[in-house]
């Protein structure tokens, strides 16, 4: 079973009902989102590996339990989201060259990363905001290239 449909019999055994049009539900689970997430962040503060692996799961229980309490599929949407992640990678270091210029050409100063799989990623290279956009950029954020496809989600 994958993830999600781990979240979702666990869901159906304790009696939360898919509620696609119920807003409230949503907002709900947002809480308990929320919740999870301020765990994770005391994890993270308190350097404690097993508070964090523990809260980790506990982010990811909470976030497949929206998805299906607002009927979506959560293992569908994941991989059409990989896919277009993926498109930010480039196959060749002149294609990474290519997007590096580009986007100096719009402010932005980028490094390119080259992975075990001979795939370049184009990341921030300082906290910064580009000057076309003007959306921020993190450090070490992964930037999107000129072939960037975005996802279809329907």
């Amino acid at each position: 079973m994958t993830n999600f449909q781990l979240a979702t019999l666990l869901n159906e055994c304790i009696g939360n009902p898919k509620n696609p049009e119920n807003w409230e539900t949503a907002e709900q689970q947002y809480e308990l989102i929320n919740e999870e997430v301020a765990e994770l962040a005391c994890a993270i503060a308190e350097q404690d590996i097993t508070e964090l692996r523990d809260a980790i799961g506990d982010v990811l229980v909470t976030v497949y339990g929206l998805a299906y309490r607002m009927g979506i599929d959560a293992d569908s949407d994941y991989y059409e989201i990989h896919r277009s992640n993926m498109s930010k990678l480039l196959t060749s270091e002149e294609e990474a060259f290519d997007e590096e210029s580009r986007l100096h050409q719009q402010g932005v100063s980028a490094t390119i990363f080259k992975s075990k799989h001979n795939l370049y990623a184009i990341r921030s290279a300082k906290d910064q905001t580009n000057a076309i956009t003007q959306s921020y950029l993190p450090k070490n954020k992964l930037l999107k290239p000129s072939t960037y496809c975005p996802p279809k989600l329907d």
